[in-house]
């Protein structure tokens, strides 16, 4: 049988439809059937219905609160959905996550493959992959094309200019 919902995390409330389900279709979840009680398109519907007040937990976390009662099967939408989101404490009254820096001794010797700039600041060349639809014969792609060959071409190469390369003047 062809999948038509999803739960994305096993602490969601909620469904994610994953093709549009008119009204009335049977959806099957959990060894039975939930009845789409009205049009959704391709969106989150909920398997046990919300009451008023009630939290939306959707890929694992709080995401929402219903305005108002949303039987089985109903469409979630921002007119029945309030934003909510899990306290967050910038304080520290809550325990933060240990981190602890990656060891990068192994980058250690390694050199910075930019440049640097006159007022002490440094950069780094872009470099843009132009697709065929780029006609070789028009001005930009000529532009482009030769700092791009010329930077390639030799290992030595310094940088392009981080402004107007010299075959656009």
């Amino acid at each position: 049988m062809k999948h038509t919902v999803a739960r994305i995390h096993s602490a969601d409330n909620v469904l994610v439809a994953l093709a549009d389900l008119p009204i009335g279709t049977e959806v099957p979840w959990n060894g039975g059937f939930i009845t789409v009680t009205e049009p959704i398109p391709a969106n989150t519907l909920t398997p046990e219905g919300l009451a008023p007040g009630q939290d939306v937990t959707m890929y694992g976390v709080l995401v929402g609160q219903a305005r108002e009662a949303i039987r089985p099967g109903g469409r979630l939408t921002t007119a029945n959905i309030r934003h909510a989101t899990d306290f967050y404490d910038e304080a520290g009254s809550r325990p933060r996550p240990e981190w602890q820096a990656p060891d990068v001794s192994r980058w250690q010797d390694r050199t910075f493959l930019g440049f640097h700039r006159p007022d002490g600041r440094v950069g780094t060349a872009n470099y843009w992959l132009l697709s065929r639809w780029f006609s070789a014969k028009t001005a930009t792609f000529r532009c482009w094309k030769k700092p791009w060959c010329t930077t390639w071409a030799t290992p030595a190469a310094k940088p392009t200019s981080p402004r107007r390369a010299s075959c656009c003047s």
